[in-house]
């Protein structure tokens, strides 16, 4: 059967209309499931800000990795990275960053601390690159090792940043340089944050920081808690005036003796060496003044000179003591490590 001119139009309309429509559905993306751990999620671009914690991206196109970014936190503790100690100065903190990896592909997926490139964008636009390696979840373990086809791990890395202010953005990089970014200060129609970054705890935080974001350079201490130093926790167990001789010498007459006595634990994976000249003492009086120090740091129910070496975890407590003018009113007990440490500070005000 022949088909006239008209018909032969209707035909050649209708396939074209046929092949625009599939070609449509073809570029169409699939939109991305929370969670979902398969290849074929949703591959963002270098322009897109909107990726989201504890949802699933595929990142990558000619070595495909699924990631998830589980959470993320404010920290001034000390943190194990393969044995390795990451501390902060009192103008620092980090951004602590958990995430999972998961291998889409039919072969095995080599991981190393390289294989994703971590930053954040400062308010600057600067970009504050994470500390060059990645940890096991569970151990601290150096993450170096092969994924099976559909195994996940779970991870964690740092990034070092200005103990003032908020992160921005978080920007995870693929080697053949494709990106998440993950806005930190995006909120929902509600005033939540979208990606949620967990404060940091009091008193460390800043009251005048609505964020959590701020650590303080000075924190005001609270008598029996313990705080992150840099390589050791401190607590202050009790501060009080004594008469009590300490060395055999009682306090001249007119004078009573100021005694601070503190626990101070090893908060890294190695040991750590405990000595007078560890810890920065001060004591401060009611008109801002230091009292001198005599330099002794003894060990709280002996007097012997502190010394020793502390393993993970172990604890020692010292006894520092300070002979004063007896009507002298005190304003403050601070300690610190070193001299970039964070300080902190107890209110001795109502001490009589």
């Amino acid at each position: 059967m022949k088909t006239t001119v008209t018909q032969r139009r209707s035909i050649l309309i209708a396939l074209l209309v046929f092949a625009c429509s599939m070609s449509f559905a073809a570029k169409t993306p699939v939109k991305n499931p929370k969670n979902q751990a398969t290849k074929g999620t949703t591959q963002l671009q270098g322009a897109n800000d909107h990726a989201l914690f504890t949802h699933t991206y595929t990142l990558g196109k000619t070595a495909p990795i699924n990631v998830t970014v589980d959470r993320a936190e404010y920290t001034v503790d000390q943190v194990s990275i393969d044995n390795g100690m990451f501390l902060t100065n009192r103008d620092q903190k980090f951004l602590m960053l958990h995430y999972t990896l998961h291998n889409p592909n039919r072969s095995d997926y080599g991981l190393a601390w390289s294989t994703l490139e971590i930053f954040g964008v400062d308010a600057n636009n600067q970009n504050l690159r994470y500390v060059a390696n990645v940890a096991l979840e569970g151990t601290g373990a150096k993450c170096y090792m092969s994924l099976k086809p559909g195994q996940k791990v779970q991870l964690y890395t740092l990034i070092m940043m200005p103990a003032k202010g908020a992160l921005p953005k978080l920007v995870i990089q693929s080697r053949d340089r494709l990106v998440l970014r993950y806005n930190l200060q995006e909120k929902d129609a509600k005033g939540k944050y979208l990606n949620p970054v967990k404060a940091l705890p009091e008193p460390i935080a800043d009251p005048a920081d609505p964020t959590g974001a701020t650590a303080l350079e000075t924190v005001p201490g609270q008598i029996g808690e313990s705080y992150p130093l840099r390589d050791f926790d401190v607590k202050v167990d009790e501060v009080s005036f004594s008469d009590a001789p300490i060395m055999g010498k009682a306090p001249k007459p007119g004078e009573r003796r100021f005694v601070a006595i503190l626990t101070a634990k090893n908060g890294c994976t190695g040991d750590r060496s405990l000595a007078w000249n560890i810890f920065k003492p001060r004591l401060i009086d009611q008109d801002g003044s230091d009292v001198r120090w005599n330099e002794s740091a003894l060990f709280a129910s002996k007097d012997e000179a502190v010394r020793g070496n502390l393993g993970p975890g172990q604890e020692m407590r010292v006894r520092y003591y300070y002979d004063v003018p007896a009507d002298l009113a005190l304003r403050s007990f601070t300690i610190q490590q070193a001299a970039t440490g964070r300080v902190y500070a107890y209110d001795l005000s109502s001490l009589k």
